[in-house]
């Protein structure tokens, strides 16, 4: 597992990045689907005591997989670039998101450092598919 565009520590949004980022890293996860992935990111994350929540809804259209603090946090197995780039420009609009972070087990899914003047922070999920 890699990770990649981390912030400084300056706010409480980067303190989150950096606890999703620490709790992930490390961590081996045996999924098949992107829903195995997030179970696996969710049992994590409970038994580290990070709070979070699941399917969080961050406006009438948009729900991201976990919101920790004010960081949304994206779990992606497939999909496009173009596709994945367009979901999180959606998720910087939002007014109570100041950092995202990217799941992926996609070694090919590149990311620019911020979106909407948002930090992107990418951990990538090496291995563990059944």
């Amino acid at each position: 597992m890699s990770v990649s565009n981390l912030p400084d520590q300056t706010c409480a949004s980067n303190h989150d990045v950096r606890v999703v980022c620490a709790a992930l890293t490390g961590q081996r996860f045996r999924f098949s689907s992107e829903r195995d992935l997030q179970d696996g990111i969710e049992q994590t994350l409970n038994r580290l005591g990070v709070a979070n929540k699941r399917e969080a809804r961050l406006t009438n259209e948009e729900r991201v997989d976990f919101i920790v603090g004010r960081v949304a946090v994206e779990v992606k197995t497939a999909g496009n670039r173009v596709s994945v780039m367009r979901q999180l420009s959606r998720y910087a609009e939002c007014p109570d998101v100041d950092a995202i972070v990217l799941v992926t087990a996609k070694q090919t899914l590149g990311c620019p450092s911020s979106i909407g003047g948002k930090p992107i922070t990418v951990v990538r999920i090496w291995s563990g598919a059944l």
